[in-house]
């Protein structure tokens, strides 16, 4: 009775881990080849830069959670990707989402960030609701091509394999 308890308990877990995964990847599935709306009314943050990274052909739209230092120094990764893709022809646009009206954000950037580059503040996640997009972090990093049409879901600064495939794509959508 005990192996037959053990047996159906695992069979359950199977079944819901299963069905997270299908969910996961059926977010991601729909949002492929989408094209991501830019809402007019994200406000920018300037930090002393003439770059505009929504014209640019290529961008790469992330999330971050300005309320959280963690969150806010995966920046400094951000800031060597920029470096290897070249601003010139690849806009990325970091949308800052806070609780705090960007206090805490503002103050991590100019005390260890640094980031000579715009920010966006996304006020009540027009660009979320508007694009659907998830709640999931995994799933908040995008590859846009020149239409904004999404190419490559996931952060590259989490995965070595996603930064790749990142690499790829740009080169290919630039060339």
């Amino acid at each position: 009775m005990k192996l037959l308890i053990k047996f159906a308990c695992l069979f359950f877990f199977i079944l819901i881990m299963s069905n997270c995964f299908n969910r996961k990847e059926g977010n991601i599935n729909n949002i492929l080849g989408q094209k991501m709306i830019l809402p007019e009314k994200l406000s920018m943050i300037s930090n002393k830069s003439d770059e505009k990274p929504t014209s640019k052909e290529v961008k790469i739209i992330t999330f971050i959670n300005g309320d959280c230092s963690f969150c806010v120094d995966e920046l400094l990764l951000w800031k060597t990707l920029m470096n290897q893709w070249k601003t010139e022809r690849v806009g990325f646009l970091y949308i800052i989402e806070s609780n705090d009206k960007l206090i805490t954000f503002k103050n991590l950037d100019s005390l260890q960030i640094k980031l000579n580059y715009p920010y966006f503040y996304d006020v009540g996640n027009i660009l979320k609701k508007k694009n659907n997009i998830s709640d999931e972090k995994l799933h908040q990093t995008f590859l846009l091509d020149k239409s904004n049409r999404v190419i490559l879901v996931g952060n590259p600064t989490k995965h070595i394999g996603i930064e790749k495939l990142y690499t790829k794509e740009i080169k290919r959508l630039l060339n």
